[in-house]
């Protein structure tokens, strides 16, 4: 008995492991991935103890015990407690205290704490816009073109005072990965996203982690 005790234990383990990996549930009780992971892996617990393992290769189905029913039970009660408990103290039932959570100076004035926008440093290309030109700049690289494509990453930064879109080159393929791999990546791609600039910048030394 202590032994199936020991196997249902590692078995659940491993799959609660699993089942985190593949998850990622944040650890919150205001979380319902949380409680879907917690739900399985008591499942997966409950239906472990199904199986009475006494013999290689015979593995007979039994009728769930009764500590087992009660344990499944008991594991809903704490279920129901906890979302009565989130749901008491969610902002359906507790407005006051989360409106509460902003002060609010009436003595402010808009104009004055809210800086006028230079409509010349707004973005006026998108991503799209942006992937066109970085593509005719690596098209005016012949020696980059037979080994590498843009990346379609293209994420927006502010850099030196400048809105700009970067994205890193990437293999064309597995066979120019291996042929490139000790020089590795060797530049990225940016665009001004105000003026519209582009320019492939040359690295001395290659990115050997990419996104």
């Amino acid at each position: 008995m202590k032994k199936n005790l020991i196997i249902r234990l590692i078995l659940t383990v491993l799959f609660a492991l699993l089942m985190f990996y593949l998850m990622l549930p944040a650890i919150n009780l205001h979380n319902p991935y949380f409680y879907l992971f917690g739900g399985m892996v008591w499942v997966f617990y409950i239906l472990s103890g199904v199986l009475n393992i006494h013999s290689i290769g015979r593995i007979p189905m039994n009728i769930l015990p009764t500590k087992t029913i009660m344990g499944g039970l008991s594991l809903i009660g704490i279920f129901i407690v906890v979302i009565v408990i989130n749901l008491i103290t969610s902002p359906l039932f507790s407005s006051s205290a989360y409106a509460n959570r902003i002060v609010v100076d009436e003595t402010a004035k808009f104009i004055d704490n809210i800086k006028e926008v230079d409509i010349k440093a707004l973005p006026l290309l998108d991503k799209d816009s942006s992937r066109k030109i970085g593509d005719r700049v690596m098209g005016q690289m012949p020696e980059f073109v037979s080994q590498f494509v843009v990346s379609d990453l293209y994420t927006q930064i502010n850099y030196k005072n400048s809105i700009v879109r970067v994205t890193p080159l990437e293999y064309a393929d597995w066979i120019k990965y291996f042929t490139n791999k000790k020089s590795w990546v060797k530049g990225y791609i940016t665009v001004n996203s105000v003026t519209g600039e582009a320019s492939l910048v040359e690295l001395d030394h290659g990115m050997k982690y990419m996104p």
